[in-house]
């Protein structure tokens, strides 16, 4: 019978009471406990040994964070040995300046169900513009 009653000794009073173990539901419980440790385990190594060198990540504001720094903590793919070789890859005009920083938004759901980054930015003319980051193509525009 996996439930029993045990005589246990009270510490306060040198007397014995009685308890009720449901020794099914211990075993499950320890399993669970087992089995928690064991995710967070994997959880771990996983989140530690990224499969993907190159993270996508927004920048929120102009330099990446709010002391401009222009550094991404997470950047591993370009090097001082490869900057050299960067160019620029597409260019977009507006009809008036641009006093604002663009942001960029990674992984952006469109209502076609397709994701793709886009840099938003506004201009003085009061237009806001959704740009595809990697093409340079604008994806949709608003006006104030």
């Amino acid at each position: 019978m996996n439930s029993s009653w045990r005589l246990k000794p009270n510490r306060y009073s040198g007397t014995f009471y009685t308890s009720y173990v449901n020794w099914r539901y211990l075993k499950k419980l320890n399993l669970l406990f087992a089995l928690t440790r064991i995710l967070v385990g994997v959880i771990v190594i996983l989140s530690a040994t990224s499969l993907n060198p190159a993270i996508a990540e927004d920048w929120t504001t102009y330099g990446y964070d709010a002391a401009h720094t222009g550094n991404s903590p997470n950047e591993t793919v370009i090097t001082a040995d490869n900057v050299s070789q960067l160019s620029s890859l597409w260019n977009f005009s507006t009809s008036s300046g641009i006093l604002t920083q663009p942001l960029v938004a990674k992984q952006v759901s469109s209502v076609n169900g397709k994701t793709r980054d886009l840099v938003l930015v506004g201009n003085l003319d009061g237009s806001f513009f959704a740009i595809d980051d990697n093409d340079g193509s604008t994806q949709w525009t608003w006006s104030t």
